[in-house]
């Protein structure tokens, strides 16, 4: 693949894909994302038979399902059960006995869940530490279709699922038969999470009775520009319940002397407050 007329990605180039990305998606991509784009863009000018950026970005003007194609390859996030095991500990510590007494359905986001390992994660916490009443309800969203396919499929390989506590996995998954070790989320644990696709940085319909008792969006807001960010936690506490919470990746934070209506708890996680 040639990138522009002299083996490089041109300046010019790298501005008109970064402003597709950030006009799409509210991120805030520079020329520090030039080495991501290229080597998720390889293999993509490959498979279209092209040889120059310059014929790619004239399809992306063209042809908005391509648009669509350039999102997946630049939004594919890692991810893994039980990560930033630390802060969850909080979580099911000091968080999750509290929403246990309340008197009605628990309601968690799982905001950029990517293939799923998150929203299962916490679907195996909630329903550990709520004696498996079934009081909780987890909706999951994301803006990647293919994730969401594989979400929902809830199959995992013997190394994805090997930071989930032995008794957690035999009680939640079940083993596939095959010459490959994996492994599927059970169908009562599926059943407690709804996954959406949903563009974080455009209008997203959550209906007006939905208010939920605690948000995870973790490592999803380093992208975002500021203005972006800043829409987002103001649509973020307009769908929290008083006294709810936010919980953000450890790497991520919020200025809370110049937005009182948050009270920093430990480990990224904020309180609405009342």
């Amino acid at each position: 693949m040639q990138l522009g007329n002299d083996g490089r990605l041109s300046e010019a180039e790298l501005i008109k894909l970064c402003e597709i990305v950030n006009s799409r998606l509210g991120f805030s991509y520079g020329p520090d994302k030039k080495m991501l784009i290229v080597t998720r863009l390889e293999r993509r000018l490959r498979q279209l038979n092209m040889s120059t950026i310059s014929q790619y970005i004239h399809r992306l003007q063209q042809d908005p399902s391509e648009v669509n194609e350039f999102i997946e390859l630049l939004t594919t996030n890692v991810t893994s059960f039980f990560r930033e095991k630390h802060q969850l500990e909080i979580v099911n510590r000091t968080i999750l006995p509290g929403l246990k007494t309340k008197k009605r359905k628990v309601l968690c986001w799982s905001a950029g869940c990517s293939s799923g390992e998150e929203a299962y994660t916490l679907g195996m916490m909630f329903d550990n530490v709520f004696n498996g009443d079934g009081k909780f309800s987890i909706l999951a969203f994301d803006i990647s279709v293919q994730k969401l396919k594989e979400a929902m499929k809830g199959v995992y390989s013997s190394e994805a699922v090997k930071d989930i506590p032995p008794d957690y996995l035999s009680r939640y998954f079940k083993p596939l038969p095959g010459p490959q070790e994996i492994y599927q989320v059970r169908n009562e644990l599926r059943r407690t999470i709804t996954f959406r696709k949903i563009n974080l940085n455009e209008e997203f319909d959550i209906p007006a009775k939905i208010r939920f008792d605690i948000i995870f969006c973790r490592n999803v807001l380093i992208y975002f520009s500021k203005s972006s960010r800043e829409r987002l936690i103001d649509r973020f506490h307009a769908v929290l319940n008083d006294g709810g919470y936010l919980v953000l990746g450890t790497c991520e934070t919020m200025d809370v002397h110049r937005d009182p209506r948050w009270k920093p708890l430990k480990n990224s996680i904020f309180l609405k407050r009342e």
